[in-house]
């Protein structure tokens, strides 16, 4: 009696210790870490969280992008068709005068672009907000000081006042030169930032 215990007993373990066991799922506990005094649950390799913000930034991204290419179409669009394309088809002073009252609404409309990209990018790339926030900074000082100055220059210069001619053209060489600065800074920051 005895020995057919023993035998039973090993027949019984062999089994045991021979049978194929099942991989622990999530959420089970492991024979192995419970038969070791450390009973924790087995889990399936973890997931990595979410990225916080990054629906945010994408929407950011996404306004940054659409200010950026706004600013850019618009200013090359009013340099190369609309300023050139005056000055062809109307008489010189009228010419002047229909892009002297554009430039109030063409300032706005590039300070409005530019500060709103300036703001997108804030979160998202500091030194391209920075760069935006500068465009649109001297937006507002070309809107606000040079353009003023600019027409005073041209009125005066009408009225036969000789020496303010090449006050104005001066002045009008400093508003291009600026103008393409901003051009070129809101092209590398569209070019970097699409890029990356």
């Amino acid at each position: 009696m005895i020995a057919e215990a023993i035998i039973l007993a090993i027949t019984y373990e062999s089994k045991v210790f021979l049978a194929p066991r099942p991989q622990p799922c999530a959420g089970q506990l492991s024979n192995d870490r419970m038969a070791a005094g450390r009973a924790r649950p087995a889990l399936a390799k973890p997931r990595p969280a979410p990225k916080q913000g990054s629906e945010m930034d994408t929407l950011l991204a996404g306004i940054a992008l659409f200010a950026l290419a706004l600013l850019l179409g618009g200013m090359v669009f009013f340099a190369a068709v609309v300023a050139p394309r005056a000055f062809r088809a109307l008489p010189p002073e009228m010419a002047g005068r229909f892009v002297r009252h554009l430039f109030p609404a063409y300032y706005l409309y590039l300070l409005g672009c530019s500060a709103a990209a300036a703001v997108a990018l804030f979160p998202l790339a500091k030194p391209a907000a920075g760069i935006m926030a500068a465009v649109a900074g001297l937006g507002l000082w070309l809107r606000q000081v040079l353009m003023p100055r600019i027409n005073a220059a041209s009125d005066a210069a009408k009225a036969g006042r000789a020496e303010a001619e090449p006050v104005f053209h001066r002045l009008h060489r400093l508003s291009v030169i600026a103008n393409l600065l901003q051009m070129a800074a809101a092209g590398a920051v569209l070019a970097l930032f699409a890029a990356g």
